[in-house]
Formats: structure tokens, sequence, C-alpha cells
């Protein structure tokens, strides 16, 4: 999935809201969170703050929980 915006307006004790678009279909999810101050995420955060490039992120899933992955893939822009 792609990460458009993390949201940290709409902040809880689990972190701010990830807005994703799947690029194929552009279906989009906009329930799942990134922890605010977990240092695992720091460096999603920086890449989506600096907006030179497209990030790909992998949402994992088991027992009905789903979490963004904090390792993620990056794609250059292409004006």
């Amino acid at each position: 999935m792609q990460l458009l915006d993390i949201d940290d307006n709409d902040l809880t004790e689990d972190g701010a809201i990830a807005s994703l678009m799947n690029p194929e279909t552009g279906n989009t999810i906009d329930d799942l969170r990134v922890p605010i101050n977990d240092p695992e995420y720091k460096s999603l955060r920086d890449t989506l703050k600096d907006d030179k490039k497209d990030i790909y992120v992998t949402i994992l899933g088991a027992m009905g929980i789903r979490k963004i992955q904090a390792q993620f893939a990056t794609k250059d822009r292409t004006n």
C-alpha cells in the first residue's frame, strides 16, 4: 500500500491515523494507526515529511489485528 499521509491531529494512545492507497485499484484505507513516539517508525515519518519519494508499506495482520510494518520501500517520483 502507498502511504499518503499520517494525520497527527487524529491522535489516540495507539498513534496517528494513516491514509493508505492501493496503487493498482485506488482503494484507500484510513483506519490504521502509526505510533507517534516509537523510534521504529521515525524514519518512516521523516521520509514522509521530506515529501520527495512515494512510500510503500506492508500491512501485517493476525487474529483480527492489523498494523503497518515499520519497514518500507520508496520510489522516486517522476515529473
